[in-house]
């Protein structure tokens, strides 16, 4: 077994049962590597967190959120395994304390409009989450 420490945090990687050690979830699991989320949305959602300073706006359900950065429309919705292809990036920084699930690898989907192989890495929580909006940017 291999032990990491940082910052009173332990991570336990058994070597001979994983090969390849995933350095993208290794560090996602140290917060303090992560200095601020990114969410892909839609021109409609991008109104709803300007007005209400909520990611979804504040709609009931589960909102998902990534570190991981895109810059191509295609690339975000394949990794990310979304149904619809995204028009921006919106990074932000957390300002409340919603109980967050993650990080996690993002399994493949199919959807009638395609395949999305997935693989990236996510965050989940079912709590509001208010925000901080850093960055808008536009996919190409």
């Amino acid at each position: 077994m291999v032990y990491i420490f940082r910052n009173n945090k332990t991570l336990i990687i058994k070597s001979r049962l994983y090969r390849i050690v995933n350095r993208r979830v290794i560090a996602a699991h140290f917060s303090e590597l992560s200095s601020y989320y990114t969410r892909h949305v839609g021109k409609e959602e991008i109104a709803a967190i300007e007005q209400t300073g909520l990611l979804r706006g504040g709609r009931p359900g589960e909102t998902y959120f990534t570190i991981d950065h895109y810059a191509s429309r295609s690339r975000a919705a394949h990794r990310l395994s979304l149904k619809h292809i995204p028009d921006y990036a919106v990074d932000f920084e957390i300002l409340n304390s919603p109980s967050v699930i993650g990080p996690e690898r993002i399994a493949p989907k199919w959807y009638t409009t395609g395949f999305r192989e997935g693989w990236g890495s996510q965050y989940r929580t079912w709590d509001p989450v208010r925000v901080r909006v850093l960055r808008l940017r536009r996919l190409e």
